[in-house]
């Protein structure tokens, strides 16, 4: 995710604002499987710090398209 930002970011295309978008959803939905699935302790630990930073990517977009657009 962090790599399509990056290219969204110098490169703007409505197209790959809509990836980011799904990728998200696709993301968040595995995510969540994961955390039901798995009782590791250290592991959904990983998985809420992973889920983070995503989230965080996420949050980045909104406003790359208030200054793109």
């Amino acid at each position: 995710m962090l790599k399509n930002f990056y290219e969204l970011f110098y490169k703007f295309e409505k197209e790959k604002f809509v990836a980011i978008g799904k990728q998200r959803k696709d993301l968040v939905d595995k995510f969540l499987h994961l955390f039901e699935k798995n009782s590791s302790y250290i592991d959904n630990i990983i998985l809420y710090h992973l889920f983070t930073i995503m989230q965080k990517i996420f949050c980045l977009v909104g406003p790359l398209s208030v200054i793109k657009l």
